[in-house]
C-alpha cells in the first residue's frame, strides 16, 4: 500500500481494502481521503487540492503499471525543479515551486531529462508523455490563468520534502535501475539524483527502489512486460 510520507491511514483502512479487493477482485485499489489543514492553507489551494485526490474511476489507459508510472510528470519535473532551487527552498518553507521556481534554466533541465527518458520508454514498447509544455505554460506567469490554482500548490518547504525523497528513492532511481538493464545511461538524470543524496546524507541509487527489489532483475523488456500483464510465475 503506497502512502505519502505526510499522510496516515485510518485505523481500519487495511481491513477495508482488502475486503473490496477481495470482494471486486480488483488488481488496484483506489481511495478516498480526509484533507485535514494543519498548516491553515488558504481555502482555495485545500479545495485545488481535493480535486487532485478524487477516486479515479475510469479505465486504465496504460499497458501496464510500470509504463503509467513511468508517464507521471513527477518523474520529469520534481528532481529538476526542486534541485535548481535549493537555495529558495531553504530560505523559504513557503517557497512555491510553480509559482516561484520556474525559469529558463529549469525548463531546460526538465527537457534534458525528458530527451534521455524517451529512448528507454521506447525501447519498453511504452507511449511517452512529455510534461515540459506544460511547465512552459505554467511559467508564463500573468498568462493561462486556468493554471492559477496549480502555480499555488505549496512545496517543496525542504529538501526532504516528497518531491525529492520520493523522486529520487523510487521514481528516478527505479527508472534508472530499468535503464542501465537495458544497457543505457541517463546522466542528467543520474545527475539529479546523486545531487538529492548529496544534499540529504543519502544514495538513493544505492538504497532506492530497483528492478532487483521488484524480482524483475535479468529480465528483458518483453520478460518484464509480460510479468507485469500476467504476474510471476506461480503467484
Amino acid at each position: 500500500m503506497f502512502l505519502d510520507g505526510d499522510d496516515f491511514y485510518s485505523d481500519e483502512a487495511c481491513e477495508n481494502a482488502y475486503a473490496a479487493i477481495t470482494k471486486y477482485e480488483t488488481d488496484i485499489l483506489q481511495f478516498g481521503m480526509n484533507i485535514i489543514n494543519t498548516g491553515n492553507a488558504p481555502q482555495f489551494e485545500v479545495d485545488s487540492f481535493a480535486g487532485f485526490v478524487v477516486p479515479y474511476e475510469g479505465g486504465m489507459i496504460h499497458g501496464n503499471v510500470m509504463e503509467a508510472c513511468f508517464n507521471s510528470p513527477n518523474l520529469s519535473i520534481h528532481l529538476a525543479g526542486s534541485l535548481l532551487n535549493t537555495g529558495g527552498i531553504e530560505r523559504n518553507p513557503a517557497f512555491r515551486m510553480y509559482a516561484q521556481g520556474l525559469t529558463p534554466g529549469v525548463l531546460a533541465c526538465i527537457r534534458e531529462v525528458e530527451r534521455e527518458k524517451a529512448p528507454v520508454m521506447e525501447r519498453m514498447g511504452f507511449a511517452n508523455a512529455v510534461h515540459a509544455g506544460m511547465i512552459e505554460k505554467l511559467m508564463r506567469y500573468g498568462e493561462f490563468p486556468e493554471l492559477d490554482d496549480f502555480r499555488q500548490v505549496a512545496g517543496p518547504s525542504s529538501m526532504r520534502h516528497r518531491y525529492i525523497t520520493e523522486d529520487a528513492s523510487v521514481g528516478q532511481s527505479l527508472f534508472l535501475s530499468l535503464a542501465h538493464s537495458l544497457g543505457m545511461t541517463l546522466p542528467c538524470m543520474e545527475s539529479l539524483v546523486l545531487l538529492a543524496g548529496g544534499i540529504n546524507g543519502e544514495n538513493y541509487l544505492r538504497d532506492g527502489m530497483t528492478l532487483a527489489a521488484l524480482g524483475l532483475h535479468g529480465l528483458t523488456a518483453g520478460e518484464i512486460n509480460e510479468r507485469l500483464h500476467n504476474g510471476f510465475p506461480g503467484a
